[in-house]
């Protein structure tokens, strides 16, 4: 842990004196500052001392005293105008890209010398939770105006700022209170200066962009994660787009062209093509796909059970995988997708994830024109390879 290069004044709230000559205040009912740990940082024993150690740890850069401040289900919800601008960020991601990109921000190389960072309150509101009786499941929301300011060389500032709004909740399961934040919401209003935290996170976090994929949490989400693991040649970030009920359906026009293949075959099938187009021994030199899409359809079935409900995604395709010496394999031709909720996994907040049921290769040839320089075969072929 490197150490403290400042300990700041606690975050004081205008309605925190009138609470205390009131009668004074526990950690269950308000907002006041607690004690600190042998560290010296705040010991979260308040909302108050977690926004304070946050505060603390970015400008100690201190990567393990930040991840301390977060719940395990904690996300952090980007900068709208960066998603806007970058459609492959996802909306948000979860603790453990945030302790990847803060083990990069705040390593040893980095090009960083040195960061402030003031999180000023400006409102703040008790959200009480479902059961009365119990103050673990009760939140606080504060919204706190951010200046930020990392410094590198030879004498660069970068300044982002704006508004954040956290969420805290009392960790659960512990003998003594220890309060943590469950959402961070890069919020940007009252922006003066163009960049935002997110932009500072993803500047200085390393090569952790790549890995950052779509939260499934719509059909189109699920589709756009395909198409990115597919050109990462991400065997693990693909297969989380299928169901475990997965089943994809072969063009028909290869099964008369080759009556050994299957007409289907299941997720189990998928991971073995997968890991052997993907892995580390594959011949294959780089994949590059593009899905159109065209148009949707959507079958509710029983009204209330939104667990049944489907999507039927019409797509085109065109799928490029380039092997040695100079051989490229061409793949393009419609496509059905199915997609259904995930009965086994939920989002932060437990938003519905979408996941693949089944993939229909259709056969479909007269849109294309084949790349004189390829082999057009398709995407079931092609998978049929690596089988």
């Amino acid at each position: 842990m490197k150490p403290l290069v400042r300990i700041t004044a606690w975050v004081a709230l205008g309605a925190l004196g009138a609470l205390l000559l009131a009668g004074g205040c526990t950690s269950d009912t308000c907002t006041c500052p607690g004690g600190t740990d042998e560290t010296g940082y705040p010991d979260q024993s308040t909302p108050d001392g977690v926004v304070e150690k946050l505060e603390m740890a970015y400008e100690a850069m201190d990567s393990e005293a930040y991840a301390e401040c977060l719940a395990e289900d904690f996300a952090f919800f980007l900068h709208p105008d960066e998603v806007a601008s970058e459609p492959e960020l996802p909306e948000y991601w979860g603790k453990p890209m945030e302790q990847v990109i803060h083990s990069n921000v705040f390593a040893d190389t980095t090009t960083i010398e040195s960061i402030t960072l003031t999180l000023a309150v400006v409102a703040t509101d008790s959200l009480p939770g479902d059961d009365p009786g119990d103050p673990s499941d009760d939140l606080w929301q504060y919204d706190v105006d951010v200046d930020l300011r990392v410094q590198v060389p030879p004498e660069l500032t970068i300044l982002a700022d704006g508004r954040s709004r956290f969420v805290m909740r009392r960790s659960p399961g512990r003998d003594e209170v220890m309060w943590q934040i469950v959402e961070h919401r890069d919020v940007g209003e009252g922006r003066r200066e163009e960049t935002t935290w997110t932009a500072i996170k993803l500047l200085f976090g390393g090569p952790v962009e790549e890995s950052l994929y779509p939260v499934r949490t719509d059909p189109g989400n699920v589709l756009l994660k395909l198409e990115m693991a597919y050109e990462r040649m991400d065997a693990e970030a693909y297969l989380d787009c299928l169901a475990d009920s997965f089943v994809f359906l072969l063009n028909p026009d290869d099964l008369t062209d080759d009556p050994e293949l299957p007409e289907s075959w299941d997720k189990v099938e998928e991971a073995i093509i997968h890991g052997n187009m993907f892995g580390e021994d594959t011949d294959v030199q780089g994949i590059a796909l593009w899905l159109v899409f065209e148009s949707e359809e959507q079958d509710t079935g029983d009204p209330g059970d939104p667990l049944d409900d489907r999507w039927t995604c019409h797509y085109h395709y065109d799928l490029r995988v380039q092997l040695p010496p100079d051989l490229t394999l061409h793949a393009a031709s419609p496509v059905d997708f199915v997609v259904g909720i995930d009965p086994d996994d939920v989002g932060h907040g437990g938003t519905y994830l979408w996941e693949i049921v089944t993939w229909s290769d259709l056969p479909d040839w007269g849109s294309r024109v084949p790349d004189p320089a390829s082999e057009a075969c398709s995407w079931g072929r092609i998978k049929a390879m690596f089988r």
